[in-house]
């Protein structure tokens, strides 16, 4: 009688105990679902934070140019870059001594830091790569805290941009052209004091479009001849009639073509020898309105400072070295919104025999960058110069086949490394 009146006890004990480990279970489980919920949220949180470090370096990189400027410009743009991103809906700061640079990509290996902004600045001529390191940014967690594990995760993430080998295929070509001799590749049209007559030299200005007598060659580099139009060529520059250095970049046709393409740059992409037909004429209406969207002068032709805009630097009569100084006596702000180096155009180069009279096709044997120093003038423009650019230069557009040919080697693109 006795056992049987201890059995029910004894079931009533063991459900008290099921429930109890039931509830444990629950918890844990709950606490584990939790823990799993906080880290998806770093996780999440830890993936918008290196996507703004990439962008930021990104956008440092695409800045260098062998200039002081460009490393004072590369912190900029970083800086700005980070200012639009938030993390766990607050916005994240990145300091000047935050953005580092290097010669060499493995002078960021093994926990590397590479230099200063300063020293860069001393010494910019070969820096290549830009690190950033955004600071450690807390991020707040809950059920971690319910573990007894703290309240927020510091995290932080690092990125490094850099210039890129030398392209060997270019975009957004402007539709000029610039003319070299076939036996020996010297530029036909120098100015008079540059300081080499017989290669593309950094700082000298070249022809990128003929005036509307420039084809006659019988310039003499004072302004009183009819082969140079601004009296800064040596009137070596005959062409062939009909053709004024203009090119129909993706087969485009007409004055309005080159002046969108002028204002905006070409949307094809070519690679060296490939060819391109010639736009005859001297189109001196869209020439000049082309161009000069990018020193914010509008002159009609429909474009407008939204789909075309100036550069953010429009001081005329500069140097490329002025230009990428970062001296504030050689900077005037458009009044419209500007974009970096709209003021620097990529333009191919072509041997003079490949130009026949009227419309032909002619192929490029380089490309070479090139800086506008003024707006075109009215009339017919005379005869269009750039200040061709030695340095080496991180563009926006084009890249590398490692199947092509051998690119410029002061062309290049900013690309993330690591």
């Amino acid at each position: 009688m006795l056992m049987t009146g201890l059995r029910p006890q004894r079931r009533l004990n063991e459900r008290g105990s099921i429930l109890s480990v039931t509830a444990i279970g629950m918890l844990s489980f709950l606490l584990i679902a939790g823990l799993a919920i906080d880290i998806s949220h770093l996780y999440v949180n830890g993936s918008e934070l290196q996507n703004a470090a990439d962008a930021a370096a990104l956008a440092g990189a695409s800045a260098l140019n062998s200039n002081t400027g460009g490393i004072t410009e590369a912190v900029n743009r970083a800086i700005v870059t980070m200012n639009n991103y938030q993390m766990d809906k607050t916005g994240v700061t990145l300091s000047r001594s935050d953005v580092r640079f290097a010669m060499n990509l493995s002078d960021f290996d093994g926990g590397g830091t590479g230099i200063s902004e300063a020293s860069a600045a001393a010494s910019p001529v070969n820096i290549r790569f830009v690190q950033v390191t955004i600071p450690a940014k807390s991020v707040s967690v809950f059920f971690a805290t319910v573990a007894g594990l703290g309240g927020t995760v510091d995290l932080s993430r690092k990125a490094v941009a850099g210039q890129s080998v030398a392209i060997n295929y270019y975009c957004g070509l402007e539709p000029l052209s610039v003319v070299q001799d076939d036996a020996n590749n010297a530029p036909l049209n120098p100015e008079p004091g540059c300081g080499s007559q017989t290669v593309f030299t950094p700082g000298c200005t070249y022809t990128i479009r003929l005036p509307s007598n420039g084809n006659n060659g019988n310039g003499n580099g004072n302004g009183n001849g009819n082969g140079n139009g601004n009296g800064n060529g040596n009137g070596d520059d005959e062409v062939s009639a009909g053709n004024y250095l203009i090119l129909a970049i993706g087969g485009d046709r007409g004055g309005a073509d080159v002046r969108e393409r002028l204002a905006l740059g070409g949307l094809e992409c070519y690679t060296i020898g490939q060819c391109v037909e010639t736009e005859p004429g001297i189109s001196a209406g869209p020439v000049r309105q082309g161009i000069n969207v990018r020193f914010d002068d509008y002159q009609g032709g429909g474009l407008s400072a939204n789909s075309y805009p100036p550069d953010t630097n429009i001081k005329q009569g500069i140097t490329y070295a002025q230009y990428t100084s970062g001296d504030a006596a050689h900077i005037v702000a458009p009044s419209n919104q500007g974009i970096p180096n709209r003021r620097i155009i990529l333009v191919p180069i072509i041997n003079k025999s490949q130009f026949d009279n009227g419309r032909d096709d002619v192929c490029m044997v380089t490309v070479g960058a090139f800086f506008l120093r003024n707006p075109v003038p009215g009339g017919n423009g005379g005869d269009i110069r750039a200040e061709y650019i030695g340095d080496r230069v991180t563009l926006g557009n084009g890249g590398f086949n490692p199947g092509g040919a051998a690119g410029n080697p002061q062309l290049t693109v900013a690309v993330l490394y690591k």
